[in-house]
């Protein structure tokens, strides 16, 4: 596939996991790119995951330069975007699958501190970056952007760090979808489910989704390049990705079970303590009974 080909790429989380499968396949696919990550190896732990998975690239015949950064600190995203422009000179994808939990923890147990560090790597560190890079890529009228949300922005996931962190991303993308068309950039939000090493169990299906197979984060990686290509169409969208499954969710939130009183008459309290459970029971008993992250 040519379309990422000498395209330069800044990957986020890129020394483990889902950002490490899509920063190979990048490169495999002639991509330059930017491994950010935070984390060092568990078995070498003098060492950074990010220049680890730079030094594979270049191993395999490809170009790739190492970042430490931590994404915590809102002013890293303008550092990445600066590296990639004095390596390779410009920026052409922001593949961002960086991501950290608190793990379950109760809203009354959780730090503002532990809070806002989840937000600032989560969702904020998506702001910070794609803030400095989109005027490079206005400049040429193209670009790709990959966030990586989460099913726990619908709950479940029992820390309201990162469910809210989750859900700012598909915010962002939802709005950036309408601001950036115009300039040839398309955003799109990916939804994942793998074992991996902030997840290493694997979890039970969810809204129907089967358990995923195989279970690694290999397979989320050739949709991340998909639409990190020239080749992608949609923007602004939210795929589900794990295993051998791609799916979409509909944006369409269109309401359901509309009432109206009519005559231009407000409802009372009184009414709808009546009306709500009468008219959206049906639909508040098809709500899953289960855990998501």
């Amino acid at each position: 596939m040519d379309s990422v080909k000498g395209k330069v790429a800044i990957v986020t989380g890129g020394g483990n996991g889902i950002g490490r499968s899509a920063a190979l396949l990048l490169t495999k696919e002639g991509a330059k790119v930017v491994v950010n990550d935070f984390a060092k190896a568990k078995d070498q732990p003098d060492r950074y995951c990010a220049d680890i998975v730079a030094e594979e690239i270049k191993a395999l015949g490809g170009e790739a330069v190492g970042n430490n950064d931590d994404l915590s600190d809102p002013a890293t995203g303008e550092r990445l975007v600066r590296l990639a422009v004095e390596c390779f000179g410009t920026v052409d994808i922001l593949c961002l699958a960086a991501g950290a939990t608190t793990g379950p923890q109760l809203i009354e147990d959780m730090s503002i501190e532990a809070f806002q560090r989840i937000m600032n790597i989560n969702t904020t560190s998506m702001f910070s970056i794609i803030h400095y890079a989109v005027p490079l890529m206005k400049e040429k009228k193209y670009g790709r952007i990959v966030c990586f949300a989460s099913r726990a922005a619908f709950g479940g996931a029992h820390s309201v760090a990162y469910s809210a962190s989750k859900g700012g991303v598909m915010g962002l993308v939802a709005e950036q979808g309408f601001e950036l068309g115009k300039f040839g950039i398309k955003i799109n939000a990916i939804l994942p489910s793998a074992v991996t090493g902030m997840f290493p169990k694997a979890k039970v299906a969810y809204d129907g989704t089967p358990h995923p197979a195989p279970e690694g984060p290999e397979p989320i990686a050739p949709i991340t390049v998909y639409l990190c290509s020239e080749a992608c169409v949609p923007t602004g969208e939210y795929f589900y990705a794990s295993g051998c499954d791609v799916a979409l969710y509909p944006r369409n939130r269109l309401p359901i079970g509309l009432i109206r009183k009519g005559n231009e008459v407000p409802w009372t309290v009184e009414e709808l303590i009546t009306m709500v459970p009468e008219t959206f029971d049906w639909y508040f008993s098809t709500r899953p009974d289960h855990s998501v992250r």
